[in-house]
């Protein structure tokens, strides 16, 4: 029985690092990219040019996708992961002293390679430690690193920033991607695969049809939360909201709690009965914002986001690494990261053209965002739609 039970153990010393890598990377990235729009507004940019320096570091995460996939499964996620982070460990070194937009153009370029083989890599590793039974647990547990870090890291940007200013956060975030580094290069240990394929660079091989419809569902409900990303500091702002970095805050707690209770509930259950119902939430929590005129308000939008986007993307995602063999789950990883990348290309630009077309035609500003969040529910009720037509595809 005790042989069975440490067997059956998430616990082992590799995922431990891999948590700890997960947190370290992605609060640096996700304080670097979230002070990133508020960096470019004080240079000057226009609604348009914010949102497209804030997501179009997934242009170079989708170009690189196609050929990292199968480079995941027939060489080393370990040291492919190390040097996906310390790509975005070098452009948010230099993000602080850059002051014309192509420069920082072509950083967010640098960051969006390092994000786009990053991400799926960590996932992947995860996957390979953990107990076949454990997958979907562990993967929760281990997505909570990540959503905790990104939920996290947007309040201590912010807050940083006001303080310190904007090269010194630029630095605090580097120094954490640099630790990331370490715990990969010193903590990480690849489980031995004798049956790699050879790298060949095909459709099969770059793309997963297994997580095709998965894809689909994730990439509608990230082009939502995109715009939360990287319009909420701008959006609270204009409401006299001081603190806004909370909503993050509580978003983060809220996901510590939502993650394990509601993997746990879907194991039990089945995923559907979960996710159904998340992803209303998911769509009330934007309602909420656009109606959002005081801290506490904010605050319980984020609970409810937590309780709806924090928990259904990640049992999603875990459904998908269940169902392929090992030595697919990097370029089935990486398939559904692509819809993620893209998500986060086009939802803050079409945000953006939303509150530039309502201003345009007189709509106060803080007016246009309140209108732009209820735009957004549009793709949270296609994403609803297309599972619950799929279902029993995606949740086997």
């Amino acid at each position: 029985m005790t042989q069975t039970n440490r067997k059956e153990s998430i616990w082992n010393s590799t995922f431990i690092a891999l948590l700890i890598m997960s947190l370290l990377w992605n609060l640096g990235h996700s304080m670097s990219t979230n002070i990133i729009p508020l960096y470019v507004r004080d240079l000057g940019a226009t609604a348009s040019l914010i949102g497209f320096m804030a997501g179009c570091f997934a242009i170079t995460a989708l170009a690189i996708r196609p050929f990292a996939g199968p480079a995941f499964d027939s060489f080393s996620k370990r040291r492919l992961l190390l040097a996906s982070v310390a790509a975005i460990t070098i452009a948010s070194l230099f993000y602080g002293i850059a002051r014309s937009f192509p420069v920082l153009i072509v950083l967010r370029f640098i960051h969006g390679i390092g994000v786009g083989c990053a991400a799926p890599l960590g996932m992947a590793l995860a996957s390979d430690n953990l107990p076949a039974t454990r997958i979907s647990s562990g993967i929760s547990i281990y997505s909570i690193a990540q959503a905790v870090a990104q939920a996290i890291g947007p309040a201590l940007g912010i807050s940083l920033s006001q303080r310190i200013g904007y090269l010194p956060t630029f630095l605090v975030g580097t120094v954490l991607l640099v630790g990331a580094c370490l715990v990969i290069a010193f903590g990480v240990k690849e489980v031995p695969d004798p049956h790699r394929p050879p790298y060949r660079l095909t459709l099969g091989r770059s793309f997963s049809k297994a997580a095709l419809i998965p894809t689909i569902i994730v990439f509608l409900l990230t082009l939502a939360f995109a715009c939360t990303m990287s319009f909420m500091a701008i959006y609270g702002g204009l409401r006299g909201v001081e603190d806004i970095g909370l909503y993050f805050t509580v978003y983060a707690g809220g996901l510590v709690i939502t993650r394990p209770l509601l993997g746990s509930l879907s194991d039990r259950i089945g995923a559907p009965k979960v996710i159904v119902p998340t992803i209303c939430c998911f769509g009330l929590s934007f309602f909420l914002i656009s109606q959002a005129a005081s801290l506490p308000m904010f605050l319980l939008a984020a609970a409810v986001a937590a309780f709806g986007f924090g928990a259904c993307t990640p049992l999603i995602q875990a459904d998908v690494l269940a169902h392929v063999p090992r030595e697919s789950r990097g370029s089935a990883s990486n398939t559904v990261f692509m819809g993620i990348d893209a998500a986060n290309l086009i939802g803050p630009l079409v945000a953006g053209m939303v509150i530039e077309h309502l201003t345009a035609i007189g709509l106060p500003e803080v007016a246009a965002y309140s209108q732009a969040w209820l735009v957004m529910i549009i793709p949270i009720a296609a994403g609803l739609v297309v599972y619950l037509l799929t279902c029993k595809r995606v949740a086997r």
